[in-house]
């Protein structure tokens, strides 16, 4: 089996204005979203496939997936 990169995993639409969608033909373990202060403002340990970011503030934010012992870490901006 190949090695886990961030190509696998994809994040939309971004910006994103309500929901992101994250796709990815991997198994997903965790998924945590942090302020670009460092703080982590949401977290699920179960395998989904949207997440609401309505209740977030305009900002970068940085999305972090958890997959096959690997950590793949991605950049969004959430918009109004």
């Amino acid at each position: 089996m190949n090695a886990v990169s961030a190509q696998d995993v994809f994040l939309y639409p971004n910006p994103v204005k309500h929901d992101l969608f994250i796709r990815s033909d991997v198994s997903i373990d965790r998924i945590e979203i942090y302020h670009s202060s460092g703080a982590r403002v949401w977290m699920v340990d179960s395998v989904t496939e949207k997440v609401d970011v309505s209740a977030l503030e305009d900002g970068f934010y940085f999305v972090r997936i958890s997959m096959e012992e690997k950590v793949i870490t991605k950049k969004i901006v959430k918009k109004s």
